[in-house]
């Protein structure tokens, strides 16, 4: 647990640091432009941090899943409805984005998994499957780095949009846009409100993993460099070091 709460606590510095100017990554943003807001920069903003946090959140369901192979089906029945639910929800999404539902239904996931280990129930696994504890240990690390930096940019990225739809709604010629520019505030309304639930779901199934690796005197992947979350590719790049 001491492992769990220095890198917790590293997180919540990482955040604080990629909030400043000279290190803040460029991912969404305000779409500002002399005379007024530049929409079609408001809009790519957008669409890049919605893209962004999907890859993100991926991350944790490719973790879950990892773990939840190492049980007997019958043991997380309940975990992999969950997953499977999740998996139908990305197939229906626009675009394969994450949204709202999406996001509660990866937590409720992590509790669950939470709630099996508190019973003791994750004990028992297949033992040809630990090196799947390494994987997730992995991905998890990287997704809270990149849920920090996501949280620096939610709030400027859906200012922009704000603007960008005050903007739209007085010119007629652009009213084709109204409806992306709504989707994306609404869905971003719902991540920054998600981020911090997110971060704290993926620390805890770290733990599950930690607790495995402990006993199975394993040893753990180095956490990863900011530079591993400065983008989309660069996140899916590291991901594939990981597998």
């Amino acid at each position: 647990m001491k492992g769990k709460s220095l890198f917790s606590t590293l997180a919540v510095l990482l955040i604080g640091s990629m909030a400043s100017p000279a290190l803040a990554i460029d991912i969404g943003g305000l779409g500002k432009k002399s005379g007024g807001v530049d929409v079609g920069q408001a809009l790519t903003a957008g669409s890049d941090l919605i893209g962004y946090v999907t890859v993100a959140t991926d991350l944790g369901n490719q973790a879950a899943d990892l773990l939840v192979g190492m049980y007997p089906p019958e043991k997380v029945k309940d975990v992999a409805k969950l997953s499977q639910q999740i998996a139908e929800l990305k197939g229906k999404a626009k675009d394969g984005n994450v949204d709202a539902e999406q996001l509660k239904l990866s937590e409720d996931r992590s509790a669950a998994l939470e709630k099996m280990k508190k019973e003791g129930q994750l004990k028992d696994f297949n033992k040809e499957k630990t090196g799947n504890v390494s994987k997730a240990y992995g991905k998890l690390g990287l997704m809270v780095l990149a849920d920090g930096v996501a949280a620096t940019k939610v709030k400027p990225t859906v200012d922009g949009l704000q603007a960008a739809l005050n903007q739209v709604t007085k010119d007629p010629t652009q009213a084709g846009k109204l409806e992306t520019i709504k989707y994306q505030i609404a869905t971003l309304t719902a991540v920054g409100a998600a981020l911090p639930k997110q971060i704290s779901s993926a620390n805890s199934v770290r733990s599950i993993c930690s607790e495995i690796a402990a006993a199975e005197k394993m040893k753990l992947p180095t956490e990863f460099s900011p530079d591993s979350a400065k983008d989309s590719s660069s996140i899916k790049a590291a991901s594939k070091s990981i597998d």
